[in-house]
């Protein structure tokens, strides 16, 4: 009998949940799903650019664990762009920690780690003080 998952550390959630390529419809693309602690670990790893080791202790989880991550989503990506399916970014064994927030006037991104009262954190750019909160389930198996 193996041992429970442990819970994976994601501080953001990603800005967008899916990519496919343009002008094929839905339909006909093979979904390829990514979960968002891969996705945390290849945003760890490969655009902020930390170890392994490092990329471990944020997301408390073991350095092992962080390079299986990062190669079944070096796959998953690559499999997705030779192939030509549609990737989606969903599920996983992970707990949210931060708070992404999109504004719908000029639709730029804030990430936070901690909730805002968007009233008193207007957007930096146009001053919008509706900020609207992206957010995902919280633990999903």
């Amino acid at each position: 009998m193996s041992r429970p998952r442990k819970i994976r550390q994601v501080q953001f959630p990603p800005r967008y949940d899916s990519f496919k390529p343009c002008g094929i419809p839905t339909q006909e693309l093979v979904q390829i799903e990514l979960t968002l602690d891969e996705y945390e670990a290849l945003r760890l790893v490969d655009e902020q650019q930390l170890d392994h080791e490092t990329t471990a202790a944020i997301m408390g989880v073991s350095r092992p664990t962080v390079t299986r991550l990062v190669e079944s989503a070096h796959n998953k990506v690559a499999r997705m762009l030779v192939r030509g399916g549609m990737l989606v970014i969903q599920g996983g064994d992970y707990q949210l920690n931060g708070h992404l927030y999109r504004c719908p006037k000029c639709r730029i991104f804030q990430e936070r780690l901690q909730k805002l009262r968007p009233a008193s954190h207007p957007c930096p750019q146009c001053k919008e003080s509706n900020l609207v909160e992206i957010s995902l389930p919280a633990v999903q198996a």
